[in-house]
Order: structure tokens, then C-alpha cells, then sequence
């Protein structure tokens, strides 16, 4: 991801049209997550599960205490420990309730638009982007081009 920050031509006249190039996209999107605390998230990648490990620990596991049973003691994941591996803090009010959601209604009235394929209440970026990539980065936050896009 480091990469996608520092990308462009040293040469500007390489890429003329690269204003319509979806790394500015890219770039503001990466922003926001930091902006939201969900920057490092971004970058955990897929994890490849040891099954040898995994077996190990649900066998040291007890359901009585919620912890694991080690020769040297009991120990537990906490919450703090979630947020050292993933780096989102745990500081703050819980997100909790049902994800049971009009997800179309929800998406016209933040977005001004509903995606086709809305699936457990996500939507595809490309969507996003082929959707929203006419709006100038620069753009008043306020503009009539940003106003119904920003409710």
C-alpha cells in the first residue's frame, strides 16, 4: 500500500490523463481510513491458518474460565490485545445492533444512489468509483456536484 501513496510519474507528460486514473481514488480513500482509525486494517492481508496450532489451542481451551490452560498458567486474548494486532482502538462508545437493515434505502439516502449488487450490506468500491470518480478531489464540500452525495 506504501507504493500506491508514492505512485506517478517523475515526468508529468507521461501520464496526460491521469486526473481520470482511479489512484486519486485511491489516494482520498486511504485518507479517510486514516481519518477513521482503519488505516492499518487496510493492510492486514489474508491470514493462513495453522491447523496443527489451531487444534492445539481449542484442545487447552476451557469453556468454564474463557481461557487457555498453558504448563505455565491460564491466559486469555483481551481486548487490548485485539487492538494491538489489528491497530483500531477500543477506547469509545461499542457499535452494536442488528444488521438487519433497508440497505437500499439507506445507501439513496447517504449516497444519492443504490448499487445493483448490495450483499450483507456491503458495496463494491468499482461501484464507488465509476459512481462518484466525475467529482474533482478538490471540490467545495458543500457544491451543488457534492450535496446530494454528502447527507
Amino acid at each position: 500500500m506504501a507504493d500506491l501513496e508514492d505512485a506517478g510519474p517523475v515526468d508529468s507528460s507521461v501520464l496526460t490523463e491521469k486526473h481520470l486514473h482511479m489512484s486519486g481514488f485511491i489516494r482520498t480513500l486511504l485518507d479517510l481510513l486514516r481519518q477513521a482509525g482503519f488505516y492499518y486494517i487496510s493492510l492486514l492481508r489474508h491470514v493462513q491458518l495453522d491447523q496443527v496450532l489451531l487444534g492445539a489451542m481449542i484442545e487447552r481451551w476451557r469453556r468454564e474460565t474463557h481461557t487457555f490452560h498453558f504448563r505455565h498458567g491460564e491466559i486469555t486474548i483481551t481486548l487490548h490485545d485485539i487492538a494491538v494486532i489489528s491497530g483500531l482502538h477500543v477506547d469509545g462508545e461499542p457499535v452494536t445492533g442488528t444488521t438487519l437493515h433497508p440497505w437500499s434505502d439507506i445507501c439513496q439516502a447517504l449516497l444519492g444512489a443504490v448499487p445493483d449488487d448490495i450483499m450483507a450490506g456491503q458495496i463494491r468500491l468499482d461501484w464507488l468509483y465509476q459512481y462518484y470518480y466525475h467529482i474533482q478531489l478538490d471540490a467545495p464540500p458543500l457544491s451543488g456536484v457534492l450535496r446530494p452525495c454528502c447527507r
